[in-house]
């Protein structure tokens, strides 16, 4: 007789403590709303590896009491280090295994950057479908509210199930688009999430970029920092032997 003791581990085992997080420089130059509430995160809006540069119609909101200015962790050497190395270093800080680990127990999507945006949209707002999805997309994803297989989507998750989306290149969210988890921008030469028209997106939980983040445009875009929105147990966990 064989006992093995296990227990179960999430599949991000640390996560980012930032709202907006970037390995290079963030650059704002339209309606941009960062937000961190969350006291045990100490309240950080913007991590990032290089310079942050605010425009007019950025804000950050964070701990009351505390400048806003005061929760910008900017030229952080260990995050450009990271971005430096290789895809497998920067994604296994937030992630605590290498992408190819994560791929393999994802939805693998390799299409254009709205066929892939629909994808996810009809997985995540199918009646029938799992909730806590994996996503990995081999290219970039473009998201706009509008009718998927004749259901008017404006949701990419939901509060009770968030998704993890990873993205070799660029996320774009234009128009009123609301998403809930952990979203991720593989690519270490640009991570842009712009608004460029009307409307207000937001993204509930957290944004990741190995590279740099630019929001341009007239669209405003808000991420409000919510570690709750991944990590969880089953579905979205992996057994681990405990050792002793």
């Amino acid at each position: 007789v064989v006992r093995v003791l296990v227990k179960s581990r999430p599949y991000i085992t640390g996560g980012p403590t930032a709202a907006l997080t970037t390995g290079t420089a963030t650059v704002s130059g339209g309606n941009l709303n960062v937000v961190n509430q969350h006291a045990p995160s100490n309240g950080i809006t913007i991590h990032a590896g290089t310079t942050v540069q605010m425009g007019s119609g950025t804000n950050a909101f964070t701990l009351p009491g505390t400048p806003p200015r005061a929760s910008i962790l900017d030229n952080d050497p260990s995050l450009a280090n990271l971005t430096a190395a290789d895809d497998d270093a920067f994604f296994a800080k937030f992630f605590g295994q290498d992408i190819a680990s994560y791929s393999a127990s994802a939805i693998y999507l390799s299409g254009s950057a709205s066929a892939n945006a629909d994808a996810i949209m009809d997985a995540v707002n199918n009646p029938g479908g799992k909730c806590d999805l994996r996503f990995y997309v081999n290219g970039d994803a473009q998201f706009t509210n509008g009718v998927v297989n004749g259901r008017n989507i404006t949701s990419i998750g939901y509060a009770g199930c968030p998704v993890t989306l990873v993205i070799t290149g660029n996320l774009d969210m234009q128009g009123t688009v609301n998403g809930w988890g952990m979203f991720y921008s593989a690519t270490a030469t640009a991570g842009d999430l712009v608004n460029p028209g009307g409307g207000t997106a937001t993204i509930n939980g957290a944004f990741i970029s190995r590279g740099g983040f630019r929001k341009q445009g007239a669209g405003t875009f808000n991420i409000v920092y919510d570690p709750y929105l991944w990590g969880s147990g089953p579905p979205g966990s992996q057994l681990v032997k405990v050792p002793g």
